[in-house]
């Protein structure tokens, strides 16, 4: 719709040129002050064309967008011969605050918790970095924990003579390998987390949780620690081992994405990120 048709159609709503005080510009409303609120009719002024909403209070809101409010609150100052204001000033001892002072007052804000934040201690830092590896695994350790706990309780009772039947043993054996999906590949699922926190790609990170369990090796001939000299044992180095691998991994993968080519990336990178972190 026109402005000038927009403002034209508001001034009626609110309910006349007499009844108009003052058209107040902001950055993304109009703010209007009338001498008889029974008289706005809040209905019409909300089925407007380009109206996106309308707020009362001592001052009526219409919300129409950046640049758009200007321009209508000029046509309603002009067409209905009223004050303008460009912002809001004091009215009857009460100061109010435009959505410019509003929008620089929150940029402010936002600067500062920002570098509140950059200025946190390491400590802080990284124990928001474990938190945000185990948190999203609560509910998986709950749901697991549960399970587990009514497969001993089921357990117990049968052995004790309690309970008994094969439909009973294979009730049991469900919820075991229910519960053994998370603990039975946990390395896995906190290798994931932890390349989302730690910005690697998420299915190289657990790529490296799951190595820990040695999947591929022959028990025959076993890999020995570079370290102890001594075969690796499956789970070997836990959860730490994982969190220390996917950083290591991290850091390789960004260091490896600013130096090899687009056209190279998306086979060397995985490949050469995951030898190198894992070496």
């Amino acid at each position: 719709m026109d402005n000038n048709n927009l403002a034209k159609l508001l001034i009626d709503d609110f309910g006349g040129d007499s009844n108009l005080i003052e058209v107040i510009n902001c950055m993304t409303r109009v703010r209007v002050k009338v001498r008889d609120d029974s008289k706005v009719d809040y209905e019409k002024i909300k089925t407007r064309e380009g109206v996106m909403g309308v707020v009362s209070g001592d001052q009526i809101q219409v919300v129409l967008g950046p640049g758009k409010s200007e321009k209508v609150a000029k046509a309603m100052a002009e067409i209905s011969n009223t004050k303008l204001s460009e912002e809001i000033g004091k009215s009857e001892g009460q100061t109010y605050e435009t959505d410019k002072e509003r929008l620089e007052r929150t940029t402010k804000e936002n600067k500062e918790a920002y570098k509140s934040k950059q200025k946190q201690s390491g400590f802080k830092k990284f124990t928001a970095a474990i938190a945000s590896i185990f948190v999203p695994l609560i509910p998986a350790f709950v749901g697991a924990g549960l399970i587990g706990g009514i497969a001993s309780v089921l357990s117990n009772m049968l052995t004790a003579g309690t309970i008994s039947g094969d439909n009973v043993t294979n009730l049991i054996q469900v919820l075991n390998v229910m519960k053994g999906g998370l603990y039975a590949y946990l390395n896995i699922f906190i290798g994931i987390n932890a390349a989302k926190v730690f910005g690697a790609n998420e299915g190289l990170g657990g790529v490296v949780g799951g190595m820990v369990y040695l999947a591929g090796m022959n028990p025959d001939m076993p890999i020995n620690n570079i370290f102890l000299g001594t075969p690796l044992a499956a789970g070997q180095g836990g959860v730490i081992g994982v969190l220390i691998s996917v950083y290591l991994l991290s850091k390789i993968e960004n260091a490896l994405h600013r130096v090899i080519p687009d056209s190279f990336d998306i086979i060397l990178v995985p490949m050469l990120s995951l030898l190198a972190g894992d070496f």
